[in-house]
């Protein structure tokens, strides 16, 4: 092998050796996982790692045989892309425990507001200069004197590069999900995410056979709330996580929502379907499962989905949307148009002197604007059904000052969250004063948790969220406790209501069903949580159980009618999605 492409393979394994050091500090104690998994993740990232020289020294190859004057050029490309991609899987491992993969795709849909949060967020400018130094020191000492390739040479990277993207899939050693990250890297994970056709079911996910029976779920008579006429449907980002989960701390920067937990009916073991918005949207707002991949919202043909503002529109309710971020990132206007929203608000709506993050208006005028919008629509429309969705708990984690104890400048998330819940309370204590607070039901639940936790192949410890629903006047303080998941938002509602499902929506009423059901997605693995545990359809076609222990999950004998239910469930909505079957 030539010299360059020596060095080149050693710049790869050295750097990907570098980032597994950074992801095996970081990995929690876990007993999936152990020292032997993780040594063994180190020895197949190298397999991993010379398949990403492959990757990247085959453009270098095709250079050499059809124009060798631009495969120096070409190497400094590759040599940028080596170290970019470096970078990024440090942030994303830390933002989403995990290697790059499909949301790549998604964000480079959406180039000037990732450039906008980049830059807000990572001050990403500061870096030019040095980093692009760096990159050119880097090149220079992989070119050395010259870039030449025996065509021999070059022609077997090529057939190797071509085995690679057809062939070559991250390798599995381990119960742990974050060792099997630890061991991939983020060219293999984008490869194996660009030729999964998300479309396909059968045959990729486990079925039951006609022995298996999915039980039936146990219903219990639900109460009714005729006297509502307007919902308030409040969406928070990223709410609760440790900070709702530890009393202690939830007094310290939840006193709002504690109260609020007390006063209202609260759902304490309620979980997301997924760890993004648009997976806590698709729930909420569609009741639709998870299908493996990308959440439906953002596929062809979403328009098709029920719809819970629809439904609602069909018992004469007015709806309408309002929202302080950007509109078309990650196809929101066009999504809400589709859900049946008559109205919608964006960042541009508010005046330039709100405080504005990179991801939009802080929640205090995010909320002021709802009670101007209720105020405006109470006196000529009948009922209304109002979604906002509010974006202060995000990074850069910015807020106004001197609204709480706690000082906006350290950009912490459990302040930024101090500010959502004191923004949330002061929203409801000004509403006390407008003429529809008495007839309304307000409905505060997270879209998602903050952080991704757990090491299972789903790791659903993290897609715990809290939900109230409140309304003083027609609704008692009360407390569910049993398993629910927020797709069941819309069936719930409805039923609560007294209003006809015209829609179809999916979930189960979840103050009528004592054992809800659960569905969970989470890189194309998708299955249920249960009372006992998780159960878990792989895309290899495995079915997996995993059992609740005090230190995470552990394997334990598979169960086969939670399996069957997953199946069911979700390979059913796969079937209605992509092929119109009822």
């Amino acid at each position: 092998m030539n010299g360059f492409a020596t060095r080149l393979l050693a710049v790869t394994l050295l750097l990907g050796f570098a980032i597994r050091i950074v992801i095996a500090g970081d990995i929690d104690e876990d007993p999936t996982a152990s020292n032997g998994d993780i040594w063994l993740a180190f020895a197949l990232g190298v397999y991993h790692d010379v398949w990403a020289f492959v990757l990247l020294l085959s453009p270098v190859a095709v250079a050499l045989l059809i124009a060798p004057r631009s495969a120096p050029l070409v190497l400094f490309l590759m040599c940028v892309v080596l170290l970019v991609v470096s970078f990024a899987e440090l942030f994303f491992w830390w933002e989403f425990a995990g290697r790059l993969n499909r949301l790549v795709f998604h964000y480079l849909l959406f180039p000037k507001e990732v450039v906008v949060f980049l830059e807000e967020q990572f001050y990403v400018s500061l870096y030019a200069i040095p980093v692009a130094v760096v990159m050119y020191g880097v090149y220079r000492l992989v070119r050395g004197r010259s870039v030449r390739l025996g065509r021999p040479y070059a022609v077997g990277v090529l057939l190797a590069a071509a085995g690679a993207l057809m062939w070559v899939v991250p390798l599995q050693g381990s119960d742990s999900r974050k060792v099997n990250e630890m061991a991939s890297n983020g060219y293999l994970s984008v490869l194996h995410a660009a030729a999964t056709d998300e479309a396909v079911w059968h045959g990729q996910y486990w079925s039951p056979d006609a022995s298996v029976a999915v039980p039936a779920l146990a219903q219990v008579p639900t109460e009714r709330l005729p006297g509502v006429k307007h919902v308030v449907l409040v969406v928070e980002e990223s709410f609760g996580g440790a900070v709702w989960r530890d009393p202690e701390a939830r007094g310290r920067y939840l006193p709002e929502f504690s109260r609020l937990m007390s006063d209202g009916l609260y759902f304490s073991r309620l979980y997301a379907t997924g760890s993004r918005t648009t997976r806590g949207l698709e729930a909420l707002l569609n009741g639709f499962p998870p299908l493996p991949g990308i959440a439906v919202t953002q596929r062809d043909g979403y328009e098709r989905l029920p719809s819970l503002p629809r439904a609602l529109a069909a018992n004469g309710f007015h709806n309408i949307f309002v929202y302080g971020g950007w509109p078309n990132f990650s196809n929101f206007r066009a999504y809400w148009d589709s859900l049946g929203y008559e109205e919608q608000t964006s960042r541009h709506d508010f005046s330039p002197d709100s405080f504005m993050t990179s991801w939009g208006v802080a929640d205090e005028a995010l909320f002021e604007r709802v009670r101007e919008e209720m105020n405006r629509l109470s006196a000529t429309q009948e009922r209304i059904f109002l979604t906002t969705l509010t974006v202060s708990h995000h990074r850069p984690f910015d807020f106004p000052e001197e609204r709480i104890a706690f000082p906006a400048s350290e950009r912490r998330p459990e302040y930024a969250l101090a500010y959502a819940d004191w923004a949330l309370g002061n929203f409801l204590r000004r509403a006390r004063f407008d003429s529809w607070y008495e007839d309304t039901l307000f409905v505060i639940v997270a879209d998602h948790g903050p952080t991704i936790l757990g090491d299972g192949p789903v790791p659903a410890e993290g897609f715990r969220v809290p939900m109230v629903f409140y309304s003083p006047r027609h609704l008692a303080s009360g407390r569910v406790d049993h398993l629910g998941s927020t797709m069941s938002l819309g069936v719930t509602l409805l039923n609560l209501l007294g209003l006809e499902d015209s829609e179809g929506l999916y979930g189960t009423d979840l103050l009528a069903h004592p054992a809800g059901v659960v569905p969970v997605e989470h890189d194309y693995e998708v299955g249920l949580v249960t009372d006992g545990g998780l159960t878990v359809l792989h895309r290899t076609g495995d079915i997996s159980s995993w059992r609740y222990t005090s230190s995470g999950l552990a394997r334990t004998d598979v169960d086969l009618a939670a399996g069957a239910r997953a199946a069911a469930l979700i390979g059913g909505a796969h079937d209605w999605f992509y092929g119109g079957a009822p």
